[in-house]
């Protein structure tokens, strides 16, 4: 059956090796094999009964990123630099049973730091994210 959920066992972005925590829970947002982003659909029905899709197109990576913070290396410091330059980097997800993606992703949205958990919390966008 395999395993089907558990601890992220190594992630980098911008060649930095983050730490995830025991509790990370990531939210993927994973692109088809070979295609940029992800359609979002949206079904309505005209007024004589046909189906009518429209589509948007989203772009990938993850939310809920909250990895140990060493608070030397000025990791919200460093992230919010890449946020502010504009310019995407390579990222790479492992899961505990191997299963690997990669992308090159922005950061989006906040970027925190939790003194008291001793973690950065940070989102991250891009073209696609996608099983290697």
């Amino acid at each position: 059956m395999g395993i089907r959920a558990g601890v992220v066992r190594q992630c980098t972005w911008y060649g930095k090796e983050l730490d995830p925590t025991p509790d990370l829970d990531l939210t993927l947002f994973i692109s088809a094999p070979g295609k940029m982003g992800i359609i979002e659909l949206t079904n309505t029905l005209n007024g004589n009964g046909t189906l009518h899709t429209t589509g948007v197109l989203q772009a990938a990576g993850f939310d809920g990123g909250e990895f140990s913070c060493n608070w030397s290396q000025k990791p919200v410091e460093f992230f919010q630099a890449k946020a502010a330059a504009g310019l995407p980097g390579p990222f790479t997800l492992t899961l505990i049973d191997g299963t690997t993606y990669r992308g090159s992703l922005i950061p989006e949205g906040q970027i925190t730091g939790s003194t008291g958990k001793g973690t950065i919390s940070i989102n991250g966008r891009g073209q696609k994210l996608e099983q290697v």
